[in-house]
């Protein structure tokens, strides 16, 4: 089940950052979660490739990596 929420909410920062997104949008989105949750939860989606933050406008930018996973978690529920 712990497995499962924590896959919903990387599927859930993927899906918001395809176009690019400040943190403090993500927080917003995402206010039902504490910021330690998130943050640790976006240093793991980083650590993995599915995420980049892109220094020059500040912003979280899922990669090429992070949208094939959401393809494949997306082909799966099918």
């Amino acid at each position: 089940m712990l497995l499962s929420l924590k896959e919903d909410l990387i599927v859930k920062i993927l899906e918001i950052s395809k176009e690019g997104i400040a943190k403090s949008k993500i927080f917003e989105s995402l206010t039902y979660l504490s910021k330690s949750q998130i943050n640790r939860t976006l240093a793991y989606i980083v650590d993995n490739r599915m995420l980049q933050f892109t220094e020059i406008n500040l912003q979280y930018v899922t990669t090429d990596k992070g949208l094939s996973y959401l393809e494949d978690r997306y082909n799966q529920k099918l």
